[in-house]
């Protein structure tokens, strides 16, 4: 036993190779215990471009339906939302695109995609 460990260890490749893995191990543990910068709500929101806090007729919501206007906006019980980072799911070939420049709070409570149930009370 304690022979044939001595002869394994002579052999350079294995002791090299060996090397070479425990410094690799140790670097990767390294750059994972590194502590990362969180970054607040604060700062997350500073970040993103603001709109402007205001409040909108259904008239000139409905601007805002990726057609008219690039950006996209939909309301849900009176508060509007800029939902512009994903058009696929809101634009006007989107999914939800019926939602688009409208309060869809009836819709969203009936599970609806009826236009009549869109601009109505909450």
């Amino acid at each position: 036993g304690m022979m044939m460990l001595l002869n394994l260890l002579e052999d350079r490749g294995v002791l090299i190779g060996g090397l070479i893995g425990f410094a690799l191990f140790c670097l990767a543990y390294w750059f994972a215990t590194i502590p990362t910068r969180e970054v607040s709500a604060e700062e997350e929101i500073d970040q993103e471009e603001k709109v402007e806090e205001r409040d909108f007729t259904y008239d000139q919501l409905r601007v805002y339906d990726g057609v008219q206007n690039e950006k996209v906006f939909i309301a849900v019980c009176g508060e509007v939302f800029d939902v512009s980072e994903n058009l696929a799911m809101y634009g006007p070939n989107g999914s939800y695109g019926i939602f688009a420049g409208h309060d869809c709070s009836r819709c969203l409570a009936k599970m609806s995609f009826e236009q009549s149930e869109l601009d109505g009370d909450c």
